[in-house]
């Protein structure tokens, strides 16, 4: 122990003794160099048992689907953030065994993780068919509860009750069977729930080859039954609603998300929570997603998605820099007024004219500085030349850059440029390097909200290939900055918005 501490003291010796010689200049070319050095120094690696045990599946639901059907309001309590019962992604682990210093060496580990928190919100139930249908159980936990039904072929064997800060196994019988460890993380998104095998019961599951899930998302309620959140025709600070109360009826589950299978339509959580039957009373039925436990059968995206998709869209975009090269060629080159010096520095910034373009846009904001417009492309004109600069002096411009790109954002909210503003800041914070300046985040959070503005200016109904495609390009270039930030999650989702918009 006193010579692994000798070892790492005398690495962060020699770490800090890098950057006070070498300073930033270096870690600006070097973005991984202590994340290298730690792995290559200490050959460090975490047992899987450690955090969870390996991954079976992983899955990544929609987001923004939090309505049940499509009718279901959140109540007016201000408790309930948006997208606090959105669940959009869903990991399910092998069982673990004779783990080592951990509170229970044999379990199971599910992670739920959610658009938003609180976790006090939320009321979540896992049913589990382990046997494949021979036996188990079709109705809720707690009869009439969610106001739903299991499928016949896959009645569940075990339910997994998560409120409260608590979670809870129970038998097909309705039998407690045991606590399990849970963990609440990011601020209540994400919940990791640990179910101990220790009863012979429960020790099914190591032998299961496959599971199938039910994974319910429902609205917490302390008194009502099942602690799920009752639905009315009017949403009340505690009690949900409909948007109509005209679509109000007794049968409408009182869900608010379910872990669908997108690939099969039929059973889209839509058409799943649409499916009850106000003439004969039949409840809505829903269906579960299969998990392959003990192979190793990890559902991996494609990293090269989204480098095709923003491929494709650079390469159609050719024909618009031939027409902006043309228009560049015959527009005037002593533009005199400023509404002349912006119009022909936008077009010379297209055609990469830049340094014809920031003079000109220098001027423009001088005499014009709430012009967001010749912020948002003198602030991208100093961040490229920050990009030809020496080291220091690129940190210097990037900085200085993010001056006139901050404020054209904040100038430009519900303004018509709004898009191409928040494009200029995306464009810059998807280049620069996000170890030195940190602004992955922010190009990742400007893409997606140029892709919820444009679709309010499309008709999403009929969108053209076109429109299509920029959306695609849109969520691919948010999926990328993700994934540099290290939000996996996040990564996912807005990979998959790409995804469905590609296909």
């Amino acid at each position: 122990m006193n010579k692994l501490k000798s070892c790492l003291n005398y690495l962060l010796l020699a770490v800090t003794f890098v950057v006070c010689i070498l300073g930033i200049p270096f870690f600006f070319y070097n973005s991984d160099f202590l994340s290298t050095l730690l792995s290559n120094s200490l050959h460090l690696k975490i047992t899987p048992s450690y955090i969870g045990g390996e991954i079976a599946e992983d899955f990544f639901d929609n987001a923004n689907d939090d309505n049940g059907s499509g009718i279901l309001r959140y109540p007016s309590n201000s408790e309930f953030n948006e997208g606090s019962l959105d669940l959009v992604r869903y990991t399910v682990h092998k069982p673990v065994y004779e783990a080592k210093w951990q509170q229970n060496a044999e379990y199971w580990q599910l992670d739920l993780e959610y658009r938003s928190g609180p976790a006090e919100v939320k009321n979540i139930m896992v049913y589990i068919d382990i046997d494949n249908g021979k036996q188990g159980s079709t109705e809720t936990l707690e009869e009439g509860a969610e106001n739903v039904t299991f499928t016949e072929e896959h009645p569940w064997d075990f339910a997994i009750h998560i409120c409260n800060g608590k979670g809870k196994v129970y038998n097909s019988k309705k039998e407690f069977l045991c606590n399990t460890e849970l963990s609440i993380l990011k601020d209540g998104k994400q919940l990791l729930v640990r179910i101990p095998l220790q009863k012979k019961e429960l020790q099914k599951i190591y032998t299961s080859k496959k599971t199938y899930h039910y994974v319910l998302t429902s609205g917490y309620s302390e008194w009502d039954r099942g602690n799920i959140l009752p639905i009315e025709k009017r949403r009340t600070v505690s009690r949900g609603g409909v948007t109509e109360s005209s679509e109000y009826n007794s049968l409408v589950p009182k869900i608010y998300d379910i872990l669908d299978d997108s690939s099969e339509k039929k059973f889209s959580q839509q058409m799943q929570l649409s499916s009850f039957n106000k003439e004969d009373f039949t409840k809505a039925t829903l269906y579960p997603i299969e998990v392959t436990m003990n192979e190793s059968n990890f559902k991996k995206q494609n990293d090269d998605l989204a480098k095709e998709i923003i491929s494709k869209c650079t390469s159609n975009q050719k024909a618009h820099d031939e027409q902006n090269k043309l228009l560049y060629e015959d527009a005037n080159k002593n533009p005199i007024t400023l509404e002349e010096k912006l119009n022909f520095a936008v077009l010379a910034f297209d055609v990469g004219e830049t340094d014809k373009a920031e003079p000109l846009l220098a001027e423009v904001v001088k005499e014009q500085p709430e012009n967001y417009l010749a912020l948002a492309y003198y602030g991208s004109c100093v961040a490229t030349r920050g990009g030809n600069s020496s080291v220091v002096q690129a940190v210097k411009l990037v900085n200085d850059s993010y001056i006139y790109l901050d404020k054209a954002v904040e100038l430009s909210e519900n303004k018509p440029e709004e898009i191409d503003v928040l494009m200029s800041r995306a464009s810059v914070s998807k280049a620069v390097p996000n170890a030195v300046f940190g602004k992955a985040i922010t190009g990742a959070e400007d893409f997606t909200k140029c892709a919820n503005l444009y679709k309010k200016q499309i008709d999403m109904e009929n969108p053209t290939e076109e429109q299509k495609l920029f959306l695609a390009y849109l969520y691919a270039s948010a999926s990328e900055c993700y994934k540099t930030a290290g939000k996996e999650t996040e990564q996912m989702i807005s990979l998959k918005e790409a995804e469905k918009l590609w296909k």
